[in-house]
């Protein structure tokens, strides 16, 4: 019984961990809207830290969490020719702001791509993320 029930949490593990994305961002770019000491603060943020996104969900875990205000929607599932691509709204990231004015986040990964690592972009309105996904 003890067996059948570690091997269910394995298997249940494997399955979830199948599910998501394990994202690094690599590089943060700002419009030239953005004050220099702006583009440096998102920089110190965001570069280099790694998300996971759900494949089920669209929700994020890791450098966006505590950001995201509404449930994601999931717009493509991907495929051999279309990328995974959710939407969602989130918080304001400047943490100088009330939070009053909400951000579109929209993120795509190369699903299509055939190497095991997709290339991303996510969008925050004028803030843009670059870097790869793997499957987790």
């Amino acid at each position: 019984m003890i067996k059948l029930s570690m091997l269910l949490t394995v298997l249940l593990s494997l399955s979830s961990q199948a599910d998501e994305y394990f994202c690094l961002i690599e590089r943060v770019e700002t419009t030239p809207n953005y004050a220099e000491h702006v583009h440096k603060m998102y920089d110190a943020m965001f570069f280099n830290k790694s998300f996971t996104v759900s494949k089920l969900t669209g929700e994020f875990k890791g450098a966006f969490d505590s950001y995201m205000i509404k449930k994601p929607q999931i717009i493509s599932t991907g495929s051999t020719i279309y990328p995974f691509a959710v939407n969602s709204v989130i918080k304001n990231l400047d943490p100088t702001n009330d939070d009053t004015q909400p951000l579109i986040a929209s993120l795509h990964i190369s699903e299509f791509n055939k190497r095991k690592r997709k290339p991303f972009i996510l969008m925050i309105n004028e803030m843009v993320y670059w870097g790869e996904c793997k499957n987790k």
